[in-house]
């Protein structure tokens, strides 16, 4: 079993992306539940049940998948992984590592993505995050919740794995 250095895992709770997903599905069931009280009738105009079902099946697709998105990032053994979770991992190894920088910023955006000021981003919530600079001129940013703590752990376990 490999020592587990550090550990964090973030969920996307940003009342801006959980609200509107709510007020639409709260609608789709508002509409549900008058058609089958009422009948094949929302205030005057008619729709067929497959249309009405498909219609709610898109908001409930993204209630599940932002309930299920997590950036967890582990540092064990030789490796420093960041998963975006269900969709990827990234795997840094501490030789490739050359330095790390606490850093603040402004929206960059949630999930992956590439910034050219950044290099490849991984946030889930905030505005702080530890930029690791990599030994082929590539840069990956990881977001925290606990920037101090990471990078206090990287550089520990650069120090142990050199």
């Amino acid at each position: 079993m490999k020592e587990l250095v550090y550990q964090e895992t973030q969920k996307m709770t940003q009342a801006w992306i959980w609200l509107p997903l709510l007020a639409i599905m709260g609608t789709w069931l508002w509409a549900i539940t008058h058609f089958a009280i009422v009948g094949n009738d929302l205030n005057g105009s008619t729709i067929s049940t497959p249309a009405l079902l498909a219609l709610g099946s898109i908001p409930l697709s993204l209630l599940t998948l932002f309930y299920f998105i997590e950036l967890k990032t582990v540092l064990a053994g030789d490796v420093l992984e960041i998963q975006l979770n269900p969709f990827m991992t990234e795997r840094i190894y501490s030789s490739e590592i050359v330095r790390t920088e606490l850093i603040t910023y402004g929206f960059i955006g949630y999930g992956y993505r590439f910034s050219k000021q950044y290099g490849t981003v991984f946030n889930a919530k905030g505005s702080t995050g530890v930029l690791i600079y990599k030994n082929r001129g590539e840069k990956v940013l990881i977001g925290t919740q606990q920037p101090e703590t990471l990078q206090q752990a990287i550089q520990q376990w650069r120090a142990g794995t050199d």
